[in-house]
């Protein structure tokens, strides 16, 4: 049960006795003993699965959820018992078996391997010049197979983000182009009594950014709500928001605004003051 993270709460878990005279022995989760034994002790008595009768010896302690399902709602019973009792399974085609194995230190992992290889091997009558008829997984390829469908996701979303901001940059800039042309007037008005270049550029970039912040800042609080809804529901799941992930966001929304509301601020700055006088 270690390889699996489970670990006996009470009584005992399957020994090889059990599988070697396939015993109608079970160990049963959290979940079943509230069910079945809510105000006794389980051990020793009785529970019936499609007709087979099964002895408790153990319950494994509670675990938490994943992925909105619980972890603490299954029986365990010993392979040969399964074998024997269930065999419309196995000629069906359901008898894949799945062995959960952990080392003792993580540079184990190669010699258990290649000792897991030549086991399997032996026992499954593989020829020294024909392939494995089974299929080992170490933490590195699982690892690697996870990156791989992450970087892929990854490398989609920035994809989405950059046509969004695109999209996101060129709206800005149209609006302030748009607020350029009302505001002429007012633009010819802070001229003539004195306002710089440097000043209107300023003012038009400040209100470009304003803009740009406010809506990345809405993004941000999307962002955060999402996975916090996500940590809700799935409790197993550790979803979160690091910090630095805000401070990009911001960030890359700042940088929006300026870009893009430089060149409606520049084109603001270079309005002749008499023209934008005259401007109705």
């Amino acid at each position: 049960p270690i390889a699996n993270a489970h670990w006996i709460g009470y009584g005992r878990f399957i020994s090889e006795s059990d599988h070697d005279h396939s015993s109608e022995v079970a160990v049963i989760g959290e979940d079943v003993r509230k069910v079945l034994f809510p105000n006794e002790d389980p051990l020793g008595k009785t529970i019936e699965l499609n007709a087979h009768k099964y002895s408790v010896i153990g319950v494994l302690e509670e675990k938490g959820n994943f992925m909105g399902g619980s972890s603490n709602n299954f029986v365990l019973i010993p392979f040969s018992t399964f074998d024997r009792q269930f065999p419309h399974i196995k000629n069906s085609g359901g008898d894949t078996i799945h062995i959960a194995t952990v080392p003792y230190t993580p540079d184990q992992v190669q010699t258990m391997t290649e000792r897991a290889r030549t086991v399997l091997r032996a026992r499954r009558g593989v020829p020294f010049n024909k392939p494995d008829d089974f299929a080992i997984f170490t933490p590195d390829k699982l690892i690697e197979s996870f990156q791989g469908i992450t970087r892929g996701i990854t490398l989609s979303m920035i994809f989405i983000a950059s046509i969004s901001l695109l999209i996101g940059g060129v709206g800005v800039m149209n609006i302030m182009l748009v607020s350029v042309t009302e505001r002429t007037r007012e633009i010819g008005v802070r001229k003539a009594v004195g306002a710089h270049r440097r000043d209107i550029v300023m003012q038009f970039l400040t209100e470009a950014t304003t803009l740009s912040l406010l809506g990345g800042a809405i993004g941000v609080l999307v962002g955060m709500g999402v996975p916090a809804a996500i940590k809700q529901a799935f409790q197993a799941l550790p979803a979160e928001t690091p910090f630095w992930a805000v401070l990009v966001g911001l960030s890359v929304s700042l940088s929006v605004g300026i870009f893009f509301g430089l060149y409606p601020a520049v084109k603001a700055s270079r309005l002749d003051p008499i023209e934008a006088l005259r401007y109705e």
